[in-house]
């Protein structure tokens, strides 16, 4: 009945029932030759997958060979402009092995020409003075960019300090840096240094001084003749800011100084004697 149905020989029909385990004996020449198929094409698979792996491995050999080429270049670079910003003095106390593992980390991938610069001012710093920057400061500096670095100049350049500490007199009203020059800044720049950690951008922060009290602008030193009775807002510089403040490089105006120094005047309710002015000394 087999053979009127499917119309195949005796001899067939035996093979088949010889091998038959299961209905599908009736595809059983052909699933032979999908295994053989599918077993040469597993080898095939294999050796393509060990050409591939082989190419891979070769690619990635020279990813990293190249990547840690160019991030010795960039080590190289910078030690080697290090040197031409270190002090004529440094201190016998040694850097910090630590430190300095995590600031070759972070200056390794560091290809711009002028962040080589402001990392070959941070290590200059560290030989004559460990300790002066923070391992935070380095985290901060990894995650900086030209144009970020070129906005805290900018910044800094409108800083004062009093005790030490370096702020910005900030017209509340505007929520703005008191900056009367060809270099205003925008709010949301503020708030971006605030974002990177350089800079407290707050609207509580406030700024008194007391007779004798100095406010210092570069090397003007401004002296009050009385405790101040008025309030002036500032946004403060983070430790970090202020130690990147420290080898930075800022622009002096004497535009603003003398705008800035009549804001806070008025601010403060005070009035301020300068060094420059020599009848005062």
């Amino acid at each position: 009945m087999l053979n009127d149905i499917t119309g195949i020989s005796k001899p067939l029909e035996k093979l088949i029932e010889e091998v038959s385990k299961s209905i599908g004996v009736l595809y059983e020449p052909t699933r032979i030759r999908r295994k053989t198929k599918a077993e040469n094409d597993a080898e095939l698979i294999k050796l393509e997958g060990e050409i591939e792996r082989n190419e891979l491995l070769k690619r990635a050999a020279h990813r990293i060979g190249h990547t840690e080429a160019r991030r010795q270049a960039n080590i190289d670079n910078t030690v080697a402009s290090s040197v031409e910003h270190l002090s004529s003095s440094v201190s016998d106390l040694p850097v910090d092995p630590d430190w300095m593992s995590r600031y070759f980390e972070g200056c390794q991938d560091v290809s711009d020409e002028s962040m080589q610069e402001v990392w070959a001012k941070v290590l200059a710093r560290e030989i004559s003075e460990p300790g002066h920057f923070s391992t935070l400061t380095l985290s901060i500096l990894k995650n900086m960019t030209k144009k970020d670095a070129q906005l805290f100049e900018r910044h800094a350049s409108l800083a004062w300090s009093m005790d030490r500490y370096f702020f910005i007199p900030v017209d509340i009203d505007e929520a703005m840096p008191v900056s009367w020059w060809d270099r205003s800044l925008s709010h949301s720049q503020t708030l971006h240094m605030d974002t990177l950690g350089l800079l407290n951008v707050r609207d509580d922060l406030r700024a008194y001084v007391t007779v004798g009290g100095t406010f210092n602008y570069f090397d003007h030193v401004c002296y009050a003749d009385r405790d101040s009775i008025g309030k002036m807002n500032i946004f403060s510089f983070s430790k970090v800011g202020e130690e990147l403040m420290r080898i930075c490089n800022r622009d002096y105006s004497d535009a603003y100084f003398e705008k800035s120094l009549e804001f806070m005047e008025k601010k403060l309710d005070v009035r301020f004697l300068s060094n420059l002015d020599e009848a005062n000394f």
